[in-house]
C-alpha cells in the first residue's frame, strides 16, 4: 500500500470562497491559529488504484510533549478518495505523524510513520 501524507495550513484553506468544498469540509474550518488540515491518500501498491474503504486513524505527537490521536473522515479530493481531519500544531516544533489503517478483511492494520516540523 501506498500512504502519502498532506499537509496543509488553515490559513491557506480560508483563502477558498465560502461554501466550498475546501472550506466546509469537516464541518468548516476552525478559528484561530495553529491549526493544520492532515490528509491521507491511500493506493493499492501494484495496481496504483485509490483506497476508498479503509478507517484511517493519525496521532500526532509533539516530539517530546503531547498528542492527540482521531479517526480520520473519508473526503474526496481531485476525484480521488482520501481520508482528513484537522489538527492544532504549535509554530516551529518537531511532530511524529502515526498513521493506522485498517481495510476490511485485513488481519491486522498498517502503520505509516512521518516526521514532520511547522515553520
Amino acid at each position: 500500500m501506498q500512504v502519502d501524507l498532506g499537509i496543509v495550513p488553515a490559513e491557506t484553506l480560508r483563502l477558498f470562497p465560502q461554501g466550498s468544498a475546501e472550506r466546509t469540509m469537516h464541518g468548516g474550518v476552525p478559528d484561530g491559529a495553529g491549526h493544520y488540515h492532515l490528509n491521507v491518500s491511500l493506493r493499492d501498491a501494484s495496481t496504483k488504484a485509490p483506497i476508498g474503504d479503509a478507517k484511517v486513524r493519525v496521532r500526532v505527537a509533539q516530539v517530546g510533549m503531547s498528542s492527540i490521536t482521531k479517526d480520520l473522515e473519508p473526503v474526496v479530493i481531485n476525484n480521488a478518495p482520501s481520508y482528513g481531519s484537522y489538527f492544532r500544531m504549535h509554530w516551529k516544533s518537531n511532530y511524529r505523524i502515526t498513521v493506522e489503517i485498517r481495510r476490511p478483511g485485513a488481519k491486522s492494520p498498517v502503520q505509516a510513520s512521518f516526521e514532520h516540523r511547522t515553520y
